[in-house]
């Protein structure tokens, strides 16, 4: 597999999404010229031990790097010297990969500054393999200035590998050019171009009609986590429906809510939940099927078919085999085809976390998470979706929320916020008088900058009227003397401009 992007900044590089999931005979060209790597001499061999077993690793030696500077990095030569005056840069950083004394093995690269206790022990990580080339990316961003400081790489598990990069390169970013990126891939990715036309009964162009353009619905998912405590509770219900469009339920699905003696189901609590969610046409996806076995999926995914639009079959399996130790091997391939065959219409996920906020766990490394859905999908498992379960400090939310939905392949975010008396798993978003928390405040800035506000004007000497807007449902009014009329009209993903006719 193969994604290629390229993202127009005009104040600056352009970030490029690139990325190779094969391992490939020869490697490719190094991301952006090699950036501030171009035209360097090879890099340099570090030793890895101090007892002198003459394990050594390729590595960088990076000279002044500034505190705050995000760093992207690519590779094709293993040594050489920078010198870095960048604030507040982002650097964006990849290579090339192969290894020799082993079939594979996961390849860890780290930076190292002369700070003591200031080693990042990963800013990439990739599975990398005898007789052909991987691709590694990654980055980095300094909590402090350093004068000197070594990239290099090993085997995660320390085992003895002699390690080879190719076409490397570091790209920096000041903060400004990030959310530029930013910027523009949400306005590529996420909004579209429209053009209203107007015209009387007989086809003739209107001009100077009063046009008033009003968003009602947005089709990014932006949602949340919901409890039984939702139930009954009309401020929490008010709040919530005038910010999200989407919902999972927390607990109230799994086995021990609707089971908790064996043989009495009771699915109450959902079904009261699920009249909320239908009242005020919230989309809901189902969480926690990998606790099931065949018959719960079929008792499941029957009694709410065709209600809830996901269903996470497989969550956390990287890091849990419960069922594939009882069931044997296959119990997860075999929990996507009952799932399937229950609800053909629901599109199925598989969830796992550590993948996106951390590259040290070695369990869920992307990696990892890939050949895994390789594995599923080889063996039948119609799945359309994957979730990457992410745990973050509140103070980086609004970071999060910006990458995930600036990225053009992330198709909606779900935050685990459900309201309970005693606090919430990570992070509130209001307190249990329903008002406002920091967290809350950063979603609200962040729903109101993602919709298109009211817009107003004339139709211009062709009858037309133009503006920019975020993908979702419209209604609109034009008014031209005495005449006035509504209509609604779509906002769906395309390159082409939205042609929309009224008449009066």
């Amino acid at each position: 597999m193969f994604i290629f992007v390229l993202f127009r900044n005009a104040d600056g590089p352009l970030y490029d999404s690139s990325a190779y999931t094969e391992c490939k005979k020869d490697p490719e060209s190094p991301l952006y010229k090699g950036g501030i790597l171009e035209n360097h001499i090879p890099p340099v061999n570090h030793s890895l031990d101090n007892a002198g077993t003459g394990v050594y690793s390729p590595a960088f030696v990076l000279s002044n790097l500034t505190q705050g500077t995000k760093y992207c990095f690519s590779s094709y030569v293993p040594v050489l010297t920078l010198f870095l005056f960048l604030a507040i840069i982002i650097y964006d950083f990849a290579t090339w990969v192969q290894i020799k004394g082993a079939e594979s093995a996961q390849i860890r690269a780290s930076l190292s500054t002369e700070h003591k206790n200031s080693t990042y022990k990963c800013i990439g990580t990739v599975i990398a393999r005898s007789g052909c080339w991987s691709f590694l990316k990654g980055g980095f961003v300094l909590n402090s200035s350093s004068n000197t400081s070594l990239l290099f790489f090993q085997n995660a598990d320390e085992g003895l590998v002699d390690i080879s990069i190719a076409s490397s390169s570091l790209q920096p970013f000041t903060d400004e050019q990030w959310s530029k990126n930013q910027e523009y891939k949400i306005n590529t990715e996420r909004k579209r171009a429209v053009t209203l036309h107007v015209s009387d009964t007989q086809g003739n162009i209107v001009e100077g009609a009063q046009i008033s353009v009003q968003q009602i619905s947005k089709e990014f998912p932006f949602g949340s986590a919901i409890a039984k405590t939702i139930i009954g509770n009309l401020p929490y219900q008010d709040w919530f429906v005038k910010r999200f469009n989407a919902a999972v339920f927390e607990n109230e699905l799994k086995w021990y809510a609707t089971e908790p003696e064996q043989g009495k189901i009771n699915y109450t609590i959902a079904d009261q939940m699920l009249k909320f969610i239908r009242a005020n046409q919230i989309a809901v996806r189902g969480d926690e099927l990998k606790t099931a076995v065949s018959l719960r999926i079929q008792s499941l995914m029957s009694k709410y078919k065709e209600e809830f639009i996901h269903w996470d079959v497989s969550n956390e399996m990287l890091h849990f085999d419960f069922y594939e130790q009882k069931l044997g091997p296959n119990a997860t391939l075999d929990f996507f085809k009952t799932a399937h065959q229950s609800d053909p219409l629901a599109t199925l996920f598989m969830n796992e976390f550590n993948v996106v906020e951390t590259c040290t766990d070695v369990n869920s490394t992307v990696d990892s998470y890939i050949l895994r859905v390789k594995e599923l999908k080889r063996g039948g498992a119609t799945m359309d979706g994957i979730g990457l379960e992410g745990h973050f400090a509140a103070i980086y939310l609004e970071q999060v929320l910006r990458e995930g939905f600036s990225h053009p392949s992330v198709n909606g975010i779900m935050l685990w916020t459900a309201l309970h008396p005693n606090g919430c798993y990570e992070m509130c978003l209001t307190d249990n008088e329903i008002h406002n928390l920091p967290a809350g405040d950063v979603v609200d800035k962040l729903l109101q900058e993602w919709q298109t506000g009211e817009r107003k004007g004339k139709t211009d000497e062709h009858g037309s009227y133009s503006f920019f807007g975020f993908l979702g449902e419209y209604n609109v009014n034009v008014t031209y003397g005495s005449k006035s009329i509504n209509s609604t009209f779509s906002l769906c993903k395309s390159d082409e401009t939205r042609h929309f006719s009224i008449k009066l």
